[in-house]
């Protein structure tokens, strides 16, 4: 059983903090803020479609797991496929593009890194995890 460390200190390191603003609901027009960082980020395509998944800390310390599930009918709908089809498949994935507001948008916010695990793919849980155990730079005496 894992123990979670302390909720982040913004009286210590405010600058290690932004507002994040977070799309929500059918096509993304809503909108839900907080201040905290984010820590992981995976990106997942089927025959289904994209789906975007995005973990954040918050100023309390709870985890929020944002998602964007789009299918391939949607993203195409956005692109003219036959012309722009590498800007198309860039900005269905690339989280510094402007992303296609389509798709389903859910913000889910979890107190713990053991219900943080139903909620995301494994990888982006041990990458978290990771995250979350360890000092993000740690000093050597060397």
């Amino acid at each position: 059983m894992s123990t979670d460390p302390q909720p982040v200190d913004v009286t210590k390191a405010p600058e290690d903090l932004e507002q994040i603003t977070l799309k929500v609901g059918p096509g993304g027009h809503r909108a839900q803020r907080f201040f905290g960082k984010q820590i992981a980020e995976a990106y997942e395509a089927s025959r289904a479609g994209v789906a975007v998944t995005r973990v954040y800390r918050s100023r309390k310390g709870k985890y929020v797991v944002h998602k964007r599930q789009s299918n391939w009918v949607e993203l195409a709908d956005v692109r003219n496929w036959e012309t722009d089809w590498k800007a198309w498949v860039s900005q269905s994935i690339n989280p510094l593009g402007n992303e296609p507001e389509t798709g389903d948008y859910t913000v889910e916010i979890l107190d713990t890194l053991e219900q943080l695990r139903e909620h995301v793919p494994a990888r982006t849980y041990r990458e978290v995890a990771d995250v979350v155990q360890h000092p993000s730079t740690q000093d050597l005496d060397v």
